[in-house]
């Protein structure tokens, strides 16, 4: 789920399904339309125990606090990928990667030199590759 966070609250009072009255913290957001659907209000409640595992910069990082990750290192409008997993009868945070300038895919146009480099790294792995192996023994 692609989820464009808004603010972290902390409410106090909150109403849980057996009745009880409980004190969380809140996401809220929006979670991004898929395939063209509208983007919709998305909402989660999250507790000071509760870990996941971030990936920041293409770097793995398990048990990391949720509640802190989207504290410190998001900001309102920032773009976050989020993966669930089953646990029990419940769904519990999985992986939480922020979108942004590394993960957006890029384009440089190639240099004379690179193009040369390539070139010759192509040619050198060509020439290695008997041309017989070129076609698959299936339909040989």
């Amino acid at each position: 789920m692609w989820f464009q966070f808004e603010e972290c609250v902390f409410e106090e009072g909150r109403t849980g399904r057996s009745g009880n009255k409980y004190n969380a913290w809140v996401l809220r957001g929006k979670r991004k339309g898929f395939q063209g659907e509208p983007d919709a209000p998305y909402e989660k409640v999250v507790f000071e125990n509760t870990t996941g595992t971030v990936i920041e910069k293409g770097i793995t990082r398990p048990d990391c606090s949720v509640l802190q990750f989207f504290q410190k290192a998001v900001h309102p409008g920032d773009i976050v990928k989020i993966k669930y997993v089953r646990n029990g009868q419940r769904w519990d945070f999985g992986t939480l990667e922020k979108l942004n300038e590394y993960a957006t895919p890029t384009y440089e146009p190639l240099t004379e030199t690179q193009v040369a480099q390539i070139k010759q790294a192509q040619s050198i792995q060509a020439a290695s590759i008997p041309s017989e192996n070129l076609v698959p023994s299936w339909v040989r």
